[in-house]
């Protein structure tokens, strides 16, 4: 809604350009960027809701893996083998980080005053 108010748009609408011409041409191009950002930055916030959801018990039933689940079910082995527990934390962990990082890579990639 932002885009579609800004100088640009408003004076292809004074060129003649069609509403379809000016969404393919002008909008879409302008808001692909931040919408890629956003959706690789959220990957990362869904692994770590889902996990949650499947540490409460709240996800995927058991034929099927989740780092979560995996997470509950050995919790009484965090005395005598912390590793078994602490293995799917990490990869939780380092999962959530590439996709920040591939997320902030993106941006920096995509920004328009990066000069390139």
């Amino acid at each position: 809604m932002a885009q579609k108010e800004t100088v640009y748009i408003k004076a292809a609408r004074l060129s003649g350009c069609g509403t379809g011409k000016i969404i393919l041409k002008h909008i879409l191009p302008n808001i692909f960027g931040p919408i890629l950002v956003t959706a690789v930055l959220d990957i990362g916030t869904m692994m770590m809701e889902l996990a949650g959801l499947s540490f409460l018990g709240l996800g995927a039933k058991p034929p099927i893996a989740e780092w979560g689940s995996m997470m509950s079910d050995t919790r009484n082995l965090l005395t005598t083998h912390p590793w078994v527990t602490l293995a799917p934390g990490f990869a939780i962990f380092v999962s959530v980080v590439i996709f920040n990082l591939l997320g902030d890579t993106v941006r920096d990639w995509l920004d328009p005053r990066n000069g390139r």
